[in-house]
């Protein structure tokens, strides 16, 4: 059943390498952990970076009153960043209940993948030995 999708595998390589290598995704999860720094700690958990567009950060939020909260907090956050950054964002807050619970575990939970092209021959060698690791019943037939 593997034979079927041999010729996936140099697609499936190509989307893993570029996957990997996603500048933008890198540089949003950069800002994302220079933003928690700039936070106070009891924030850390409340706080999402949602969207940059044209200099604007939009911090999402769970819910109207930590967005009340929080607006509090922007002139500390925007002062503490202005020392990191050389063009200091603007901030924005978004209270939106929906994209934070479905987004929190995206950021929050981020692993950082180790970036490395595989060849063809490796790619394929990890596609075969995870698909014989999933099927061990159909290996010890053949």
């Amino acid at each position: 059943m593997v034979a079927q999708f041999k010729p996936l595998n140099k697609t499936i390589s190509k989307l893993v390498n570029e996957l990997d290598s996603s500048h933008e995704a890198r540089l949003h999860q950069r800002y994302y952990k220079l933003l928690q720094k700039c936070l106070p700690e009891n924030w850390h958990q409340h706080v999402l970076l949602i969207n940059i567009e044209a200099g604007i950060w939009w911090l999402g939020v769970k819910n109207q009153q930590n967005a009340f909260l929080l607006r509090f907090l922007l002139p500390e956050i925007a002062q503490r960043l202005a020392q990191k950054l050389p063009n200091p964002p603007k901030l924005k807050i978004k209270a939106d209940p929906r994209y934070w619970l479905s987004n929190y575990h995206k950021q929050i939970n981020y692993v950082q993948i180790e970036q490395k092209h595989y060849s063809d021959d490796e790619a394929n060698a990890i596609i075969d030995d995870y698909f014989s690791k999933q099927n061990p019943k159909n290996n010890q037939k053949k």
